[in-house]
C-alpha cells in the first residue's frame, strides 16, 4: 500500500531510457499529471502522504498538513494507503533528471488532491459510476512565462483558495491555482464549488490568458451564467459536468453539461479559435448535433462550445 512516484524519460523513438528516478518520502505518493516547460524541465503534480516529501528551500509551502487517513483501491488486491492523509505536491526536475530544481507542498489541514473513494453503487456524493483512476485525477499546465496552473480538488476548509462570489462552498470543492515558475509564490487561486461535491479534472490556458476548467459537480447552485448552454442541471440528485472560464483571475462564464442521469467531464482542450472542447462520460442520452458522427447509445461524449460557453458548436 506504500508507493512512490517513478519518472522515466525515453528517447523520441522509445528505444533508449535516458533517465529513471524515484520521487517521494516514507509514505505514499502518486503522480497525477506532468508537462514540460519552456526550459525542458519536467513539472509533476500529484498527491503525497509523506511528511518528509522532498521540498526545496524557498518553496511556497515547505511543511505538510495532510489531514485524515485514506485508502484508494484500484483492484481487488491493490490499494494505495494515504496513512497520514494527503497534500498536493508540485515538483520540477531538470531536463537530465539530475536535479530537483523546485518542489512544494500545496494543501490545507484535510485531504487535498484526492477525491472520494468510490465503490460500486450510488454514493452520498451522487456519483454512481467511475473509471479507473478517478480518485486521482487533476491536471497541471504551464503558461508562456512557465508559471504553473493546477486543477484539482480539496476537502480542506483552509485550503488557500477563496470561494467564488455567490457560491455556497462546502469543504469538498474543485480548486484551480497558479504558482510562480520557481514554486516560491502562490500567485492566484480559486474554488469552484456549491453545496455539493465539486472536483476539477482538466484545464487549458489560451494564448490571450483565458483559463478554462472542467470537472464534475453534484451542486445545484454553482454560479452558472444566465446565457450558459445549461444554466441549471436537469436532475436534483445526479452528477453533472461543468466548464468554467476565468479572465484576469475572475470567473466570467460557467455552464453545466449533462443529462438527467450522471455525467462527468474529464478532459478539456481548445481549438485555434480558443473554443473549448470537452470529453466525458454519461449514463443518460447525451444530446447529439444533427449530422454529426455518432456512436448511438454509447456512454462517452465530446462537446464543443463557443468561447463564452453560451452556444454548442457540436455535440456527439
Amino acid at each position: 500500500g506504500v508507493v512512490d512516484v517513478a519518472i522515466l524519460k525515453f528517447s523520441p523513438d522509445g528505444s533508449r531510457l535516458l533517465y529513471a528516478t524515484f520521487l517521494g518520502g516514507r509514505e505514499s505518493e502518486v503522480p497525477h499529471s506532468l508537462i514540460i516547460n519552456s526550459q525542458g524541465d519536467l513539472v509533476i503534480m500529484g498527491s503525497t502522504s509523506s511528511t518528509d516529501f522532498p521540498v526545496t528551500t524557498g518553496a511556497y509551502q515547505t511543511k505538510s498538513q495532510l489531514g485524515t487517513p485514506a485508502s484508494y483501491s484500484f483492484a481487488t488486491t491493490t490499494s494505495i494507503e494515504y496513512v497520514n492523509g494527503s497534500d498536493l505536491f508540485v515538483s520540477i526536475l531538470s531536463a537530465d533528471g539530475r536535479q530537483l530544481k523546485a518542489s512544494t507542498y500545496v494543501g490545507g489541514s484535510s485531504k487535498d488532491g484526492v477525491g472520494t473513494s468510490f465503490a460500486v453503487g450510488p454514493h452520498s456524493d451522487g456519483i454512481s459510476f467511475r473509471n479507473y483512476g478517478d480518485d486521482l485525477r487533476g491536471e497541471v499546465v504551464v503558461g508562456p512565462d512557465d508559471d504553473i496552473y493546477v486543477a484539482t480538488v480539496t476537502e480542506s476548509a483552509d485550503f488557500p483558495a477563496p470561494a467564488l462570489p455567490g457560491s455556497t462552498t462546502t469543504t469538498t470543492d474543485a480548486v484551480v491555482f497558479r504558482l510562480s515558475a520557481d514554486l516560491a509564490q502562490l500567485r492566484w487561486s480559486s474554488r469552484i464549488g456549491g453545496s455539493g461535491y465539486d472536483k476539477a479534472h482538466s484545464l487549458k490556458l489560451t494564448p490571450t490568458g483565458t483559463l478554462y476548467v472542467c470537472g464534475v459537480t453534484t451542486s445545484r447552485d454553482l454560479p452558472a451564467s444566465v446565457d450558459a448552454v445549461k444554466s441549471k442541471p436537469e436532475s436534483t440528485t445526479q452528477a453533472d459536468g461543468f466548464v468554467a472560464r476565468f479572465d484576469n483571475q475572475q470567473l466570467t462564464h460557467l455552464t453545466y453539461l449533462g443529462t438527467s442521469a450522471d455525467d462527468i467531464v474529464y478532459l478539456l482542450d481548445i481549438d485555434p479559435n480558443n473554443n473549448p472542447y470537452v470529453f466525458g462520460s454519461t449514463r443518460g442520452k447525451y444530446p447529439v448535433t444533427t449530422g454529426t458522427y455518432q456512436n448511438a447509445g454509447s456512454s462517452q461524449f465530446i462537446h464543443a462550445l463557443d468561447a463564452n460557453l453560451s452556444k454548442t458548436l457540436f455535440s456527439t
